[in-house]
């Protein structure tokens, strides 16, 4: 009897189904075809997609959901036909190597299940991240003998790190001594705490956040030049990034946390922070502060409404259990007052706040997915022009008249949604947007999407620092005036203000001098288009007139 034999695209698919995936989010064409109908031969659902960022989106989002990294697999040319200028021929795994933490191409067909191994324990161990694996052409349907096969199980989980006990115990000495105490992970709950509690902090406790930008590099004016950071991260080269700690720990968060518990266990007194401390005082003020800023912009229902009034409302709608997943600049920082919502970033999509691509919304209707989208839309990003002041520009040249923020106002997306069968509800008003969010959350087999007009002029309630504001707080940017009459003229403006350099703070204040007294001249008010970044920007929304356009 002739040995029994096995084609690539098998191998490959229960080497998957063994690992433990359960879904793929793909687009497939000839041969990859033949890939796809072998996991959904293993019982891996197969979610097929428009787009390949859709689908790695959509993957990235089960992979948050469930603990687990995404693993990228793309189809090559036959390695027969390597530099000879085969269709698509690229050097995929090399390229691959910059994004990931493992890129690899089998070797052979028998050799497939370890390489997906290796992928998966890669992708999970240490710090999890993804994962590629490429599969040339001539592996997915040739055969080979079954018994050359070695099949792989499912890597164990990842081993737990512990800590160095001494260093346990260094970080609790620490902490028991500080005056003032902050967390940074930054969870939901603790998002606004930490944000008040971090400028004054004399330790902080890093549990697996990274020093970055999104911390500010842990550098002044958002921290105390003297602060004492206690960081703990599974991955060592991690620890004494920008910041040297006054403890490294490196171990996973779960092993390191019972090491601090059980270290706290084993003193007397039991260290308990004061809650009647001036620090707790101050962060319950602050957070108070911070709780009636929130409460007055979400009551302010004028329509175009702001920000909060907006998500004030879906507020009111949306189950306690929803996964909110967000996207966007103002609209990502802002929907943290979703206090329910799973903390997560979409990046990119459509303008106007969409968090997925065309390709991920039109598939929602394919598979019944009662998603509901919600976009929070201002004509641009960040901010733009209002329909009657983008007609008015209407005999310019708008490639020059139109700074690169504004998009087409009351642009009707959900028309899109509704050309693939989806319902769509364009809304303006508090009633509007409950009614629409009613529909959309009591319907269990379609999609909506709802289109919720805002102000163009609308922005997050104003901040103590810049998410920019580290490192070199002696710079700010300059704007220098366009003296280009053409220009001016074409515009119907007597100044137009672009952002040009950078300059110190010395300068600032008379070159502002210098340019109100221009714009509060005697000749009356007068007419400016100005960049939103521009330094004067925020005079400008602290003074409106009626020469301001935005």
């Amino acid at each position: 009897m002739a040995d029994e034999v096995v084609e690539g695209c098998d191998v490959f698919a229960k080497s998957l189904k063994n690992q433990g995936v359960e879904y793929v989010f793909g687009i497939v064409g000839i041969p990859v075809i033949e890939l796809a109908m072998a996991m959904q031969k293993e019982g891996i659902k197969y979610i097929g997609m428009r787009n390949e960022q859709a689908a790695s989106y959509a993957a990235s989002a089960i992979g948050y959901m469930t603990g687990k990294p995404m693993i990228v697999i793309g189809g090559s040319s036959e390695r027969e036909q390597d530099k000879m200028g085969a269709f698509q021929e690229y050097p995929q795994v090399e390229c691959s190597r910059l994004y990931s933490k493992f890129s690899c191409q089998p070797s052979s067909i028998a050799r497939i299940p370890f390489y997906v191994e290796k992928a998966y324990r890669n992708s999970i161990y240490g710090r999890p991240g993804p994962v590629y694996i490429d599969i040339p052409g001539n592996m997915v349907m040739a055969q080979v003998p079954e018994k050359t096969v070695r099949y792989v199980p499912q890597c164990p989980p990842p081993p737990r790190m512990c800590a160095a006990g001494a260093d346990v115990k260094r970080a609790i000495d620490l902490l028991s001594t500080a005056k003032r105490a902050a967390y940074g992970q930054c969870e939901a709950e603790l998002k606004t705490l930490v944000e008040g509690a971090l400028q004054d902090a004399d330790v902080v406790l890093l549990l697996g956040a990274r020093l970055n930008w999104i911390l500010h590099f842990g550098a002044p004016p958002r921290f105390r030049p003297d602060v004492k950071i206690i960081q703990i991260d599974i991955c060592p080269e991690e620890i004494g990034n920008n910041v040297p700690p006054a403890v490294g720990l490196v171990g996973d968060l779960k092993s390191v946390l019972g090491q601090f518990n059980e270290e706290l266990s084993k003193r007397s007194p039991k260290f308990v922070f004061s809650s009647s401390s001036n620090w707790w005082k101050t962060l319950n003020e602050k957070l108070e502060k911070n709780r009636i800023s929130v409460q007055n912009n979400s009551e302010d229902k004028t329509v175009p409404l702001n920000y909060y009034a907006a998500f004030d409302e879906v507020n009111k709608i949306i189950p306690r259990d929803a996964i909110v997943i967000s996207e966007g600049a103002n609209t990502m920082d802002i929907s943290w007052m979703l206090a329910h919502s799973v903390p997560w970033v979409w990046e990119w999509g459509l303008p106007s706040r969409l968090p997925c691509t065309v390709g991920t919304m039109l598939q929602t209707n394919g598979y019944r997915l009662p998603i509901v989208f919600i976009i929070i839309n201002n004509n641009g990003i960040s901010k733009s022009f209002g329909e009657e002041v983008f007609n008015s520009l209407e005999e310019t040249d708008r490639l020059l008249s139109h700074p690169p923020t504004v998009l087409s106002p009351n642009a009707r997306y959900e028309k899109v949604l509704e050309a693939f069968g989806g319902n769509g509800y364009f809304v303006n008003t508090p009633e509007e947007i409950q009614k629409a969010l009613k529909e959309s959350m009591a319907n269990k087999k379609q999609a909506s999407m709802v289109n919720i007009m805002i102000s163009t002029m609308a922005d997050r309630r104003q901040q103590a620092f810049s998410w920019l504001d580290s490192v070199q707080p002696s710079k700010i940017f300059k704007v220098n005036s366009c003296t280009d009459t053409n220009t001016r003229s074409n515009l119907h403006v007597d100044m137009f203000i672009p952002v040009i350099t950078y300059c110190d703070f010395a300068d600032i204040h008379s070159n502002m001098t210098g340019f109100m007294d221009r714009v509060n001249s005697p000749r009356g008010k007068r007419k400016i288009v100005i960049d939103r970044t521009s330094i004067f920007y925020d005079l400008m929304m602290k003074n409106k007139n009626d020469y301001f356009y935005f």
